[in-house]
């Protein structure tokens, strides 16, 4: 459960860095 918890956490990191590569451009 563990393993699940780092990746639903990293695809939030990603999903946030998407917005933010998005909104600078």
């Amino acid at each position: 459960m563990v393993f699940q918890g780092k990746i639903e956490n990293g695809a939030v990191v990603v999903a946030a860095a998407r917005r933010g590569l998005q909104e600078t451009h």
